[in-house]
């Protein structure tokens, strides 16, 4: 199971191949570092994840909160089917600000 986790030039969180336990707390390292400046936007490209787990939704749940309370938000962008579905299944399909479905 790999992941890729990298950071455009313009801040997108662009993520690529497995999103589950072992994995996962890698796409929480870029976001805390953009946890700094809370009241912006951050967009996380999940339209190339192959798999998700309950483990990569707390953490978008997490960085969700703490962004939201932070005045910015958290913005999935073109959700792959695998990530559309667990929203669906955990019924946060209309909890994320998502763009590109």
């Amino acid at each position: 199971m790999q992941v890729s986790v990298a950071v455009a030039d313009d801040g997108t969180i662009t993520v690529s191949g497995e999103l589950d336990g072992f994995s996962a707390p890698q796409l929480a390292g870029p976001l805390e570092e953009r946890i700094a400046t809370p009241s912006e936007t951050v967009v996380v490209d999940l339209s190339a994840v192959t798999f998700i787990d309950s483990s990569a939704l707390q953490i978008l749940l997490e960085y969700h909160r703490r962004f939201d309370e932070g005045g910015g938000r958290l913005e999935v962008s073109a959700p792959s089917p695998a990530v559309r579905r667990l929203f669906e299944i955990s019924g946060l399909d209309d909890h994320f600000h998502v763009a590109g479905v």
